[in-house]
């Protein structure tokens, strides 16, 4: 049986196949991307591909404090991340 990466969401904490959620990477000091392969360097977060898991995790900062980011999302980049169902 092959072993299967599984991560967390953080904007709802469920644990998933890798496959199964979106990465968002950021490097130390720049913006975050929206990490479509899952290859980007860098730190990196999941998140589910349900659209109420985007708004929470927006909502309640969750996607900068797991980027350790020190300013807050774009809003250009929270358009893309809602966009990119």
């Amino acid at each position: 049986m092959k072993h299967v990466p599984e991560r967390t969401c953080c904007a709802c904490g469920v644990k998933r196949p890798q496959s199964e959620l979106r990465r968002v990477a950021s490097l130390a000091g720049s913006a975050p991307t929206l990490d479509l392969r899952g290859k980007a360097p860098g730190r990196g977060a999941y998140l589910c591909f349900d659209v109420a898991c985007i708004e929470r995790a927006l909502q309640r900062k969750a996607l900068e404090r797991a980027l350790k980011l020190q300013n807050p999302l774009t809003e250009e980049f929270k358009t893309k991340l809602r966009a990119a169902q």
